[in-house]
């Protein structure tokens, strides 16, 4: 199914979800006017970017996939660097730094260079970046890739706030976990194309079957015996991998597990009757 034309009013997060090489940083590009719309258009703001390029921009703020800032500049220097650059009065940028910082939680980093500052910390600032000026439209580009739980949550718990505000909100992930916390409606995407569109509760309760198979085991020498016989009793047999103790044994865990199929058949009957278990 081909969807030719879609909108994200404001109050909404609308998510592009897929795996890397998918489309969702080209559609971003697009969006920007960093890359050239082949067919169709795209409006921002009633602007279209194919036309009123810059009438459109003056809309957007957009946090990309990979930090981009200025190494030798601290965090406030940076911050009133793009507030200026945005268009924010003179009068104003001090206020609007200080209101960037507060709201990114940045006040102990203030003063530190962008160089020196820890993966959480760039995508907390790029994230302020991206919302000097209260855009209308604000693209978030894998904006939780690479940092802690904490920051992770905290980033999440921001763009919520956006979302309530009325911000109209396009993101991008690998996670289907942060779309349904943050989205209200996204796309799942390949080879550039949107191949489903709903609700995160609709997507899952159509494409969502199966069963997730999570195994943990202790690889020490004294757990070893242990691990074995829990893997006999599950008719799954496991050989712990005793690399780390010097045993010379590099047989990779994954390659250890013979019936897994037979142990899900075992552990959950009602999955028999599907035709890919694993």
């Amino acid at each position: 199914m081909l969807f030719r034309s879609v909108g994200v009013p404001r109050g909404e997060c609308f998510g592009l979800l897929g795996v890397n090489g998918a489309g969702k940083t080209t559609t971003m590009r697009m969006i920007t006017g960093d890359t050239e719309i082949t067919s169709g258009d795209v409006f921002v703001g009633g602007h279209s970017v194919h036309t009123h390029r810059d009438k459109a921009r003056q809309h957007l703020g957009y946090c990309p996939q990979f930090d981009a800032l200025p190494d030798k500049l601290t965090v406030k220097e940076t911050v009133a660097l793009y507030a200026r650059i945005r268009g924010v009065p003179a009068g104003r940028v001090q206020q609007c730094v200080q209101d960037m910082i507060k709201c990114m939680c940045l006040e102990a980093h203030q003063d530190q260079c962008c160089e020196y500052l820890s993966g959480g910390n760039k995508r907390k600032l790029s994230t302020a970046l991206a919302l000097i000026g209260d855009p209308d439209v604000i693209l978030l580009d894998e904006p939780s890739t690479g940092v802690d739980v904490g920051a992770r949550r905290f980033l999440w718990e921001v763009i919520g706030g956006l979302r309530e505000r009325g911000h109209a909100i396009v993101l991008t992930s690998h996670a289907m976990e942060e779309c349904q916390v943050l989205c209200t409606r996204l796309t799942i995407m390949v080879h550039g194309q949107f191949r489903c569109l709903g609700s995160p509760m609709q997507l899952k309760s159509k494409y969502g079957g199966g069963y997730t198979l999570t195994i943990k085991a202790d690889l020490t020498n004294d757990s070893n015996q242990e691990t074995n016989n829990a893997a006999s009793a599950c008719a799954v047999p496991i050989e712990a991998d005793n690399k780390s103790e010097g045993s010379g044994n590099s047989k990779p865990f994954g390659e250890t597990i013979l019936s897994i199929k037979g142990f899900m058949n075992q552990m959950v009957p009602e999955a028999k009757d599907r035709k890919s278990v694993v």
